[in-house]
């Protein structure tokens, strides 16, 4: 009789592992390519399973960052690194949430000990490359940006940060290249629109225009690109699509539209 219930127990145990994992599973697609509110639901039964703990509370933290829950978001990796303490994942989300957070040096160290333990993941050079942007360091995020791309250059995002950081050193044509090298990858709203913003610093405005609309195709409340896309009509003295333009970017919150439509006296 005892062997049985032992045998049953251990049958229970096996299910509800079994279950965790799937429930793991689950939840991490639902975080990668799913609703992250659900993500948070699924990861929160993972837990209470006691199972990938400290991948579910990591995992967890990062959907509530994703969302703006940025106290629940450090709880949770907090208690990640309890259980795990020391591993690359631990410290490169740390980083990625206070990217979001936007407390860029701090983004920056912990993406820094994450590469510390693993010094060839093109994702955490790619982290610290965009810390470094965010924080005006953009001949360092370049170099960061070129080991990632040696390490993995299918990747749109590496060029896409390596352009943008470029593009604020005025190296416009090497930027306009890794735009297009992005975009070769897969096509990208912020991909266009710096190289939109390229064009247009090198007095391209047709061109300019050109990559505007591309990323207004994909993107059509961005107020900023309409702001540049009428600038761009300005120079090319289509007044009347400026002016529309510019509407559209104050409609949608651009600041400085709203000076522009003052200086160009539009209806």
């Amino acid at each position: 009789m005892v062997k049985i219930k032992f045998i049953l127990l251990f049958a229970i145990i096996i299910v509800t592992k079994c279950e965790a994992q799937v429930n793991f599973e689950a939840a991490k697609q639902e975080y990668l390519f799913g609703d992250l509110s659900r993500a948070i639901e699924m990861f929160t039964k993972t837990i209470s399973l006691n199972d990938n703990r400290a991948e579910s509370y990591m995992y967890r933290g990062t959907s509530y960052a994703f969302l703006g829950n940025f106290s629940n978001a450090i709880k949770d990796l907090d208690s990640s690194q309890l259980i795990n303490p020391a591993t690359d994942k631990i410290f490169y989300y740390y980083g990625k949430v206070y990217l979001m957070k936007k407390d860029y040096k701090k983004a920056y160290d912990y993406s820094l000990r994450a590469l510390k333990i693993n010094p060839k993941d093109p994702l955490i050079l790619d982290q610290i490359a965009a810390s470094q942007i965010m924080l005006g360091n953009y001949k360092d995020a370049i170099d960061l940006e070129i080991k990632a791309i040696n390490i993995d250059s299918s990747n749109l995002i590496f060029f896409s940060n390596r352009g943008f950081a470029k593009l604020k050193l005025g190296l416009y044509e090497s930027s306009i290249d890794d735009f297009s090298n992005s975009l070769k990858i897969k096509p990208s709203q912020k991909a266009y629109a710096n190289r939109g913003i390229a064009y247009y610093s090198m007095k391209l405005f047709q061109k300019a225009i050109s990559n505007f609309s591309a990323s207004l195709s994909i993107s059509p409340d961005d107020g900023e690109v309409y702001y540049y896309r009428g600038l761009s009509y300005k120079k090319l003295e289509d007044l009347a699509s400026a002016c529309q333009d510019l509407n559209a970017s104050k409609k949608f919150g651009y600041q400085k539209a709203s000076i522009e439509l003052e200086k160009m006296k539009c209806n």
